[in-house]
């Protein structure tokens, strides 16, 4: 966990990965009542920018908030009973619905948390999924509309972590 601000700062990982991770974050404290989303920029093997914002029609001025994430290299395995898998760098996702299909089919419905591992548009915006399935899910970025009704977004790079008890 690190304390994050309106301002983008660096904060480097307590060892260097082999491989490029795969970075989820979320905000864990309520300090003040504006909306607010984190935006991640620059991951590598050392470490990660970030930094979160208002919704656009507010002066991005918010008290500090403690910051949660994972940081967990690509690939697939299994933990106890849960098989995981860890997939980084889909590129070109935007305004537009997208298919992510999975490297592999699962037998039941997987629990699946992406993550924009980028900052290429810099307004306020999120993910949103639909349609998970056992074979994949449709993402895309969803800007809010506090400013103005313009909701086209920047391609981002997403990483997602994916969870299910088999295959």
């Amino acid at each position: 966990s690190f304390t994050g601000t309106t301002s983008m700062k660096r904060y480097n990982f307590t060892d260097i990965f082999v491989k490029l991770p795969v970075l989820v974050t979320s905000v864990v404290t309520y300090n003040h009542s504006d909306t607010l989303g984190g935006r991640i920029h620059n991951v590598n093997r050392s470490g990660f920018d970030y930094y979160f914002r208002e919704q656009e029609v507010n002066i991005n001025s918010h008290p500090d908030e403690m910051i949660h994430y994972v940081a967990w290299e690509p690939g697939e395995g299994k933990v106890g009973d849960i098989q995981y898998n860890i997939v980084g760098s889909i590129s070109a996702v935007n305004h537009n619905w997208k298919e992510i299909r999975y490297n592999k089919i699962s037998a039941s419905f997987p629990f699946v948390l992406p993550h924009m591992q980028t900052t290429n548009g810099t307004d306020s915006s999120t993910l949103r999924v639909k349609n998970n399935a056992t074979s994949g899910f449709q993402v895309k970025v969803e800007e809010e509309l506090s400013y103005d009704a313009e909701t086209n977004h920047a391609d981002e790079i997403l990483g997602y972590l994916q969870f299910q008890s088999n295959y």
